[in-house]
């Protein structure tokens, strides 16, 4: 006879899958929440106009200054040597709806570069670093293209256009990929949680109710063995009255 499964078995069991559920689905929601987070932090972005300006309106700029703020810096490697790149801002003049403007570009240029920290900044020109940053110098006393802002002119001003692509380069793939991993994500963990989770801690409370209704020294087949036990006790119970009852008949008559 196979041996029984035992109702703790049982439980163990069944908490050891409701473990796992939970797991899974707080890392489903932990996934598509920071997925959700984004698209949300997106939207919201996106509405702060005054704090995150967007610069929609065609004009040019004519360069008087391109060493203002020269703080940011950030490494790149080329041909397998490790350098340097200070980034500027720089002081422009420009006009819009007849009226000129002077102000400090919110964008920034690579202006300078060193091969370590030990070394000398040097100004990079066209043709340095294989050319790769060519496109972007910014000189004095030229003309360059830039945008500004239709509602404060004034305030905001810089070489690349800001509008609502200008935060995240493939704005649509952003968007979709992160609606898709959140949707993915949260609709299982939903579905865990509701038709996994729950039926198993209502079963798990079940079994442990029927579990302790067992006498705790006996599990499986030896419960089996107490009830058949139980039965023989009060049937040979049963016996012995009748036999003690006929001979009280017996000896009466």
């Amino acid at each position: 006879m196979a041996k029984l499964i035992t109702s703790k078995r049982r439980m163990m069991i069944t908490f050891i899958v409701l473990i796992v559920s939970t797991v899974l689905s707080i890392s489903c929601l932990g996934i598509g929440a920071y997925f959700a987070k984004l698209y949300w932090d997106f939207i919201r972005a996106s509405q702060k106009s005054i704090e995150k300006p967007l610069l929609t309106e065609l004009t040019t700029c004519n360069v008087t200054n391109n060493v203002e703020n020269c703080i940011m810096e950030r490494s790149i490697t080329q041909n397998s040597q490790t350098y340097d790149v200070r980034y500027c801002h720089a002081i422009v003049k420009y006009s819009f709806h007849d009226e000129t403007f002077t102000n400090v570009t919110l964008d920034t240029f690579p202006k300078f570069y060193k091969l370590n920290t030990t070394a000398n900044w040097i100004e990079l020109k066209k043709g340095d670093l294989n050319g790769m940053f060519d496109n972007e110098l910014v000189y004095v006393n030229t003309e360059k293209q830039c945008y500004t802002n239709s509602e404060y002119p004034a305030w905001f001003v810089g070489f690349g256009k800001r509008d609502l692509f200008y935060y995240y380069k493939d704005i649509s793939s952003f968007l979709t990929t992160s609606s898709i991993v959140a949707v993915a994500t949260l609709l299982p963990a939903s579905c865990l949680i509701l038709f996994v989770i729950l039926p198993l801690i209502g079963c798990l409370a079940w079994q442990y109710k029927k579990w302790r209704a067992i006498p705790r020294h006996l599990v499986g087949e030896q419960h089996f063995g107490h009830v058949e036990m139980s039965k023989d006790d009060e049937q040979s119970e049963d016996e012995e009255y009748d036999i003690r009852t006929k001979k009280k008949n017996k000896d009466y008559f």
